[in-house]
Parts: C-alpha cells; sequence; structure tokens
C-alpha cells in the first residue's frame, strides 16, 4: 500500500537523519567511555556488569552501535537492497544497548528513554520504508 503523502523517499531522508544522529553520539559517546575511562561516570555502575572497566563498553558503543548506524546511512544514501536490513539492525542494536546499560547499572535516565525511543522510532520509519515500497 502506497501512502498517499509520504513516498519511500521521505521514509529514507528521516532514517538517514535518525542515523546519522545516533552514529555521531555513539562515536563520541563511544570514545569518550574508552579514552576518558568513563568520561566521569561512576565506578560503582560497572559493579554488577562483567567489566572492570569502561574501554569495553565504550568498544561496543563505538563499533556496534556507531558502526550500524554509519552502515545504515550509508546504505539509505545509496539506495542499496540491504539498507532496510541495516537500519532496523541499528535500531535493534539501540535498543537492547540501552537496556543492557540500564539493567547493570540500575540507573535510569532522561536520556536513555530518548535513546531506546529513537531505537524504536528507527524500527518504525524503517517498517514504513518497506511499506510504503510496496
Amino acid at each position: 500500500m502506497k501512502y498517499p503523502f509520504f513516498s519511500q523517499n521521505f521514509f529514507r531522508v528521516l532514517i538517514e537523519i535518525a542515523s546519522l544522529f545516533i552514529a555521531f553520539s555513539s562515536l563520541a559517546g563511544g570514545l569518550g567511555l574508552i579514552l576518558l575511562n568513563g568520561i566521569n561516570l561512576p565506578k560503582e555502575w560497572l559493579a554488577d556488569s562483567p567489566f572492570s572497566s569502561y574501554a569495553i563498553p565504550g568498544l561496543i558503543l563505538f563499533f556496534v552501535i556507531g558502526g550500524t548506524s554509519i552502515l545504515s546511512t550509508i546504505l539509505h544514501m545509496k539506495k542499496h537492497q540491504y539498507a532496510a536490513e541495516a537500519s532496523g539492525g541499528a535500531g535493534f542494536a539501540l535498543i537492547m544497548w540501552i537496556y543492557f546499560e540500564i539493567y547493570f547499572t540500575h540507573e535510569a535516565a532522561l536520556v536513555q528513554t530518548l535513546y531506546f525511543g529513537l531505537g524504536i522510532l528507527l524500527l518504525i520509519l524503517t517498517g514504513l520504508f518497506l511499506r510504503a515500497k510496496k
């Protein structure tokens, strides 16, 4: 079913914007966790996690979350056949990252809620993108 007012390109641009924002913030956050050993985050947050420092979570944030978001952006810009899979994967990865972050730290802040919502939004936009394709 085609949407009367929104083309597939409309959803593609929204996905590109969301993915690019997630990519830049994940890359910056990952570098901060790695190079600044947690960006002044409390060491107690690592107590119930499998990590003894913020370096491994920083690498995961940088490469997995940032990497999938960059891949999503690039594939959508190139109108690649697997662009939707990449944006769906990036949205799911972000949701799982936030879930485990809250699970291990036992802390939930507004920023985590916003990024969780952004991951859900990316999944919804991916579904709408695929739906507009038909």
